[in-house]
């Protein structure tokens, strides 16, 4: 996963920017912990809950994670399939369009924590 750490010195405010097919992963992260005062905090301990989750859903306010093992799916709450109706789509012949790229993604969980506690890192210096 190809991504960059931007501190705007004017507003103070952290983004990452993370490009390709992973284009949601940075605006969840943005969204969800862009301009909070203890980002590191939340991250490190979104780190803790990813590296013990097996399955299920991690739900955020405008964002959540669904955990599959070792893999990852990033959805905004405007999609309102989950990955489960998604993929019964896709086994019908339907695919999802390049516009969705921008409000869920999927990655491996390995690549997720390791860009967490970069951008944690980041932020905390």
């Amino acid at each position: 996963m190809d991504y960059e750490f931007i501190l705007d010195t004017n507003t103070k405010i952290h983004t990452v920017e993370v490009v390709g097919e992973q284009f949601a992963v940075g605006r969840f992260l943005n969204t969800e912990f862009g301009d909070v005062s203890n980002a590191p905090e939340k991250l490190n301990d979104l780190v803790d809950v990813l590296e013990t989750k097996k399955d299920g859903v991690i739900q955020f306010t405008e964002w959540c994670i669904e955990v599959d093992n070792d893999e990852l799916t990033i959805i905004h709450a405007s999609q309102l399939e989950t990955k489960t109706e998604q993929d019964k789509l896709i086994e019908s012949e339907q695919s999802l369009s390049d516009v969705e790229w921008d409000f869920q993604s999927e990655c491996g969980k390995a690549d997720l924590i390791e860009l967490l506690i970069a951008w944690s890192d980041f932020r905390a210096e």
